[in-house]
């Protein structure tokens, strides 16, 4: 779909949206405490997957027709990593899920960025932030 185009929201991926765009501002605000404070502290390390969990259900909760639109979104690998996560708790790779939310999770922001503020209009909400 051209950049130009709206792509219309359909009834409930707003809300979805929202949620997916909380779980990306608890992600910047993490990796804002830096590398040694998720290193050091295994709550960090927790709130880490808590977030990785709650981006891939607000991705699952999206409708997968709607997701189609947008094929340069890594829909399914957010859905598998919260899934990885969540199954396979015990062999979590720290660093690896680090790099995520410092790499890929700004970068999926990033493209999803006028769909959430979209989604925003569309519900009349306004981040905290802005």
């Amino acid at each position: 779909m051209a950049e130009d185009q709206a792509l219309p929201l359909p009834d409930g991926v707003a809300a979805h949206l929202i949620d997916l765009d909380t779980s990306i501002r608890a992600a910047a605000d993490l990796v804002a405490r830096g590398r040694a404070a998720y290193d050091n502290d295994f709550l960090h390390r927790l709130a880490a997957e808590a977030i990785s969990n709650r981006i891939g259900e607000a991705v699952g909760n999206i409708d997968e027709s709607w997701r189609d639109l947008l094929p340069a979104i890594p829909w399914r690998a957010m859905r598998t990593n919260r899934n990885f996560v969540v199954h396979v708790y015990h062999a979590i790779d720290y660093a690896r899920l680090w790099n995520t939310l410092v790499d890929d999770v700004p970068h999926v922001a990033e493209l999803l960025s006028p769909y959430i503020k979209a989604a925003y209009a569309a519900l009349a909400e306004l981040p905290e932030s802005e």
